[in-house]
């Protein structure tokens, strides 16, 4: 899914995100949008699997959080209630074509327990014999055997059908134990209680449960030993989730659960207004390991990250502002070539390692020295 605000500015940015998404991973896309709400943030299709319906079904506004929770009910289905959610799209389609939404569709997709598909159904004569043979018209079942096949199962199938409003889809006949109602639901992107979540496991027994660290040491132990795991070799662990994603695999690389606390505590001891700072210079230094990012994240105060440039043409207007008045530069702006000027500005402060541009926006040190240090370039050497 293609991910960006909502007035399609392009000068502003985009992602892509894998849904479904965790919390962090949510609110990770407001700070590398630089928006406040979900509501901010505009959606649009790339890509999906198995559920090819929803290219095509879903319209009108696609809710943020409401997509991620469509796509929650979707991966966790089971092969059987995969098919009937798409069984009850298709008698949502035949009744108003226009009436999906993703809400109507995650309220569908709660309700996939409730459809009954009879296979190898696939006609109103079928369908009728089918009620017959099973006892299901009570003003058939006495009637002699040479008079049944006289019945007119097409027609007592065509009414049980339009009463019971069910479709024939896919070599199945699909019908409700009762109408899905509407529902109004409350989609909200709320602070997850942990800062890094793991889930452990005994692997003796297979049991599994979910551990939120940061927490005390004699908390962790009494959490391992309430799935029995009294020994290190017992333990396998992998994070499910972290306040900065990027540090999501590291986390789950590391063999001792007691590291993975302590570094879970250093995460959780960034402030929240220098947490895109943070990642961002995660992201420039390209670090994925627990101890350097540790590191860096006792000295945050010597890097600025200017969220306003996200692109080049961002870059080439920070600079001329500084150098034009406004009228000027409105000016300006209707005659140069804005991406190019600030993609040549970029490279010369990338290529000297003064700066970074990352998902989060521009980032260099806050006292203009090098971020990083950066290979010399030397002059090739004359052969002969």
């Amino acid at each position: 899914m293609d991910l960006g605000p909502k007035t399609w500015d392009s000068n502003l940015g985009r992602i892509q995100l894998n849904l479904p998404a965790t919390p962090y991973e949510m609110l990770d896309v407001l700070d590398k949008l630089n928006v406040s709400t979900p509501e901010e943030v505009g959606t649009r299709w790339v890509q999906y699997w198995k559920h090819l319906f929803l290219g095509d079904c879903v319209n009108g506004k696609i809710g943020f959080v409401q997509l991620n929770a469509l796509a929650e009910r979707l991966s966790s289905m089971e092969q059987e209630l995969q098919e009937s959610i798409h069984a009850l799209v298709e008698m949502e389609w035949c009744k108003d074509p226009h009436s999906l939404s993703v809400e109507r569709l995650v309220v569908l997709a709660d309700h996939a327990q409730d459809v009954h598909m009879i296979p190898d159904v696939t006609n109103d004569e079928q369908l009728g014999r089918f009620y017959c043979d099973n006892g299901f018209i009570d003003e058939v079942n006495d009637v002699p055997e040479e008079a049944y096949e006289l019945l007119d199962f097409e027609k007592i199938g065509r009414e049980m059908r339009q009463a019971e409003h069910g479709i024939f889809f896919r070599g199945c006949y699909v019908v409700l134990d009762e109408n899905i109602p509407q529902e109004d639901r409350v989609y909200e992107l709320k602070q997850p209680s942990y800062t890094v979540l793991m889930e452990v496991e005994n692997n003796w027994t297979g049991q599994k449960a979910d551990l939120e660290l940061p927490t005390s040491r004699e908390a962790v132990q009494d959490h391992l030993e309430q799935i029995g795991i009294v020994s290190p070799n017992q333990l396998h662990f992998t994070c499910r989730d972290c306040r900065v994603p990027n540090l999501t695999d590291a986390f789950s690389r590391l063999t001792d659960i007691y590291e993975a606390n302590h570094f879970a505590w250093a995460v959780e001891d960034v402030e929240e207004k220098m947490l895109p700072t943070y990642k961002a210079l995660l992201d420039a230094m390209h670090c994925y390991d627990l101890h350097e990012a540790a590191d860096l994240a006792e000295n945050l105060s010597d890097y600025t990250l200017s969220r306003n440039i996200c692109t080049a043409e961002d870059m080439a207007r920070e600079v001329l502002k500084v150098a034009v008045a406004p009228e000027v530069l409105a000016v300006l702006e209707k005659h140069i070539d804005l991406k190019g000027y600030g993609e040549e500005l970029l490279e010369i402060e990338m290529g000297r390692g003064q700066s970074a541009m990352t998902d989060y926006g521009h980032i260099q040190r806050a006292d203009g020295e090098l971020m990083f240090e950066c290979p010399q370039q030397t002059e090739p050497e004359m052969q002969l």
